[in-house]
């Protein structure tokens, strides 16, 4: 028999199985790079200046279960202590309406300086986290007829579901100097059960790594402007659990505009001969005056295809321009 609406079908299969396979994985975001404080708590306070950013990832578009995620961060510099500190609230749903999280986070950073403008961040954050779903929308097998119809009711019993709340903690550090970051992160330490069925599910340990470096090709500057072209490679690889994920790409900036393109993948590992290869996500942006945004779609070329529609992802920043009367700056210089 043919599937007359083969989207609507996989999206009830998602939100059948959807407790299963999201368990142990944190959401993901193409955009690192402009939500760098949800990926590493060392970040925080790195621009010295305040700033604020937001996200929003909406994956698998096409499907009646898809996921979506939203993560918003405000932090700034304390030059006096050396230290940085923001809040970073994340919040995630997936399923027709099923398992959400909510997460409410502290972030603390601690910086040290060493010679040729190299600098070390210290993180750490302690929050608390809000996790259940809204059974009474997930659709089950046994509600699913062949011709695509749904039936009104299940025999699933829900009875033993309930919302949880636990604490959750993370640390980093991130090495820095003008236009060159490295950086590693942790996350779930204590590995809090997140069962919303009264069983025993751990969340596991998540570690994370990144790397980016501006090379710039041409700069000038005005008494109120810089006007520079580079493009930066990148590099984001995180581990959890049995789950394993890289970015790598690079973005091309042309003041104010930037394009880039980003492959999601590790194509050298498989797993039951299905190789690791998600997606290819082009992005444009634009930075003008402390103002950021940028635009993402990934083009997805793994078994799951374009019927899944693919993830759109936008996000939204400002960072303070300088808080000390300008002065002509020649950091991207080349050095003859």
């Amino acid at each position: 028999m043919v599937f007359r609406n083969t989207g609507f079908i996989i999206g009830c299969m998602l939100a059948f199985y959807m407790p299963t396979f999201l368990k142990a994985q944190d959401q993901q975001f193409t955009q690192f790079y402009n939500s760098m404080v949800y990926v590493n708590p060392a970040t925080v306070g790195n621009e010295s200046v305040p700033r604020a950013s937001f996200g929003y990832r909406s994956q698998w578009a096409s499907l009646a279960g898809n996921l979506t995620g939203f993560t918003g961060a405000v932090d700034t510099y304390f030059k006096k202590y050396n230290s940085g500190a923001g809040i970073l609230f994340n919040s995630g749903q997936g399923g027709v309406g099923g398992l959400y999280s909510t997460d409410l986070m502290s972030i603390y950073s601690y910086r040290v300086k060493f010679k040729k403008d190299w600098s070390l961040n210290l993180g750490m954050q302690l929050g608390y986290v809000f996790r259940g779903g809204t059974y009474y929308q997930y659709v089950f097998g046994d509600q699913l007829y062949l011709d695509g119809d749904v039936k009104n009711s299940s025999q699933e019993n829900l009875n033993q579901s309930k919302n949880i709340n636990y604490f959750d903690t993370g640390a980093g550090f991130l090495l820095f100097k003008e236009g060159t970051q490295i950086g590693v992160s942790a996350y779930h330490f204590t590995r809090p059960n997140q069962s919303v069925n009264g069983g025993v599910d751990r969340l596991p340990m998540k570690i994370s790594a990144t790397f980016s470096h501006r090379f710039i090709l041409d700069y000038r500057a005005t008494r109120t402007e810089e006007y520079y072209t580079s493009i930066t490679p990148m590099i984001y690889y995180s581990w959890q659990g049995p789950y394993q994920q890289m970015s790598i790409g690079a973005m091309y900036d042309f003041t104010p505009f930037q394009i880039g393109l980003f492959y999601r993948g590790m194509p050298y590992l498989s797993q039951d001969g299905v190789i690791n290869s998600d997606a290819i996500a082009p992005a444009v942006g634009v930075r003008y005056k402390g103002f950021v945004f940028g635009y993402s779609y990934d083009i997805t070329i793994s078994g799951l295809t374009n019927q899944s529609g693919g993830a759109h992802e936008i996000h939204l920043g400002y960072v303070v321009e300088s808080l000390k009367p300008y002065k002509p700056k020649n950091r991207f210089k080349k050095k003859k």
